[in-house]
C-alpha cells in the first residue's frame, strides 16, 4: 500500500485492535471504527500520536459508509487501504435460530463488507491504486456448531474476496482475504 490512510472496521477491539496498533507502529495513518466501546476506541486514537482517528460505525447501516468514506478522506486524506474486520455473532443452533438473527448476522457481516467495499472503490479505481483484506475465519471452511450464521457470512466473504480479485486486480487494486480462528 502506498502512503495514506487505511480504513480498519472493527479496529477498537481484539484482532482490529492489533491490527490498528500494528500500522500505527509502522508510521501509517488509521481510521478505526466502532459500534460499542466509545472508550477503548478513543484511548486507542489519543495514544497513536495523531496517526488514527476513531468513528463510530454500526454495520447494518446501511448509508454510513458512503457518508464515512468522506468524512474521513477529509480529516485525514485519502482511503487507500481498507480491512473489513468488523462482525457480529448471534451462536445458536440452526433448528433455533430465526429468521431475526440470521438476517442480522448476513446483513451486518456480509453485507457492511460489501457497503464498505462499495464505498471505498470509486476512488481507488479512479487512483488505480489500494488494497481490501476481508477478514475471514477457519469458521466458514470446517463450521463450528451453533455458528451457521456467522460461517455463512465469512464463506460469502471469500467468494466476494476472489469475485473482487477478479474485477479489480487490472486496475491495480489487490483484494486479498485473511482467515482467523472463530
Amino acid at each position: 500500500m502506498s502512503a495514506g490512510v487505511v480504513l480498519v472496521t472493527g479496529g477498537s477491539r481484539g484482532i482490529g485492535r492489533a491490527l490498528v496498533r500494528a500500522l500505527v507502529a509502522e508510521g501509517r495513518r488509521v481510521a478505526l471504527t466502532y459500534c460499542a466501546g466509545e472508550a477503548a476506541a478513543r484511548e486507542l486514537a489519543e495514544s497513536s500520536g495523531g496517526l488514527a482517528q476513531a468513528w463510530r460505525f454500526d454495520l447494518a447501516d446501511r448509508t454510513r459508509p458512503g457518508l464515512l468514506v468522506p468524512e474521513i478522506e477529509e480529516a485525514l486524506g485519502p482511503i487507500v487501504g481498507l480491512v473489513n474486520n468488523a462482525a457480529i455473532r448471534r451462536d445458536q443452533l440452526l433448528a433455533a435460530t430465526t429468521d431475526a438473527d440470521w438476517d442480522a448476522v448476513i446483513d451486518a457481516n456480509l453485507g457492511g463488507a460489501f457497503r464498505c467495499c462499495r464505498a471505498v472503490l470509486p476512488k481507488m479505481i479512479s487512483r488505480r491504486a489500494g488494497s481490501i483484506v476481508n477478514v475471514s475465519s477457519l469458521t466458514a471452511v470446517r463450521g463450528v456448531a451453533g455458528q451457521a450464521a456467522y460461517g455463512a457470512t465469512k464463506a460469502g466473504l471469500i467468494g466476494m474476496t476472489k469475485s473482487l480479485a477478479r474485477e479489480l486486480g487490472k486496475r491495480n487494486i489487490r483484494s486479498m482475504r485473511s482467515c482467523r480462528g472463530s
